[in-house]
């Protein structure tokens, strides 16, 4: 809640073209530190990206993510071979009946596979909190346009990609429209409505009220 309650903040001077007072606007600079997690100003990245334009810097930064999660999901994927082939003491027995797809259900029910699954999706889900502010702003920022001079806001040496739409630049921001804006926040009302998330919530609601009630 904390960090949320940052990253709202410290997006405010981004999205709100107004004056704010001097010690407010100081807070948001500060707290921006943690709503803009830019990724190209980690200094071996500055250093790689020192004259790339915007465009070359959208090109790569939402594959960033990407390369993480490839990264993240390693360990299932080595956990998975392991427990097929049976090394380091990981085996599961082969069912008698359901072939190849009863196999990968045992291997996914050890105890083992649960605990990297869930360490996966746990790092998963905190890089998608963590990112989705800046790269959504960064995705959307593709479609904002001087409506004059027909060049993006963020860097007047690119053109406007919405005066070229089956252009590549707006191919990929839409894509990725799609991927981050739209997908991550529908990402997780799957997740929720898939673990029942509103009826744990509510049921502790309900238990909640009933202890108030009593006492």
């Amino acid at each position: 809640v904390i960090v949320s309650f940052y990253q709202v903040q410290g997006a405010f001077p981004r999205i709100f073209n107004v004056w704010w007072p001097e010690k407010v606007r100081l807070l948001m600079q500060i707290t921006r530190a943690i709503s803009g997690v830019d990724l190209f100003t980690i200094p071996g990245l500055t250093c790689l990206a020192v004259d790339w334009d915007y465009e070359m810097k959208f090109l790569f930064e939402p594959l960033i993510p990407v390369g993480v999660q490839a990264f993240l999901v390693l360990p299932a994927v080595v956990g998975v071979l392991c427990s097929f082939l049976g090394w380091f003491g990981i085996t599961v027995q082969k069912p008698e009946e359901g072939g190849f797809r009863a196999r990968v259900r045992a291997v996914l029910d050890h105890p083992r596979m649960k605990a990297i699954l869930s360490c996966f999706f746990w790092g998963v889900s905190y890089q998608f909190f963590l990112i989705y502010p800046t790269l959504s702003m960064s995705v959307l920022q593709t479609f904002r346009c001087d409506a004059k001079l027909r060049v993006l806001n963020v860097d007047y040496r690119a053109v406007c990609p919405l005066d070229d739409m089956t252009g590549f630049n707006f191919q990929w921001a839409l894509i990725f429209t799609v991927v981050y804006p739209i997908g991550i926040p529908l990402l997780m009302y799957v997740m929720m409505r898939r673990y029942k998330v509103p009826q744990l919530a509510k049921a502790k609601m309900n238990k909640a009220l009933r202890g108030q009630m009593i006492k």
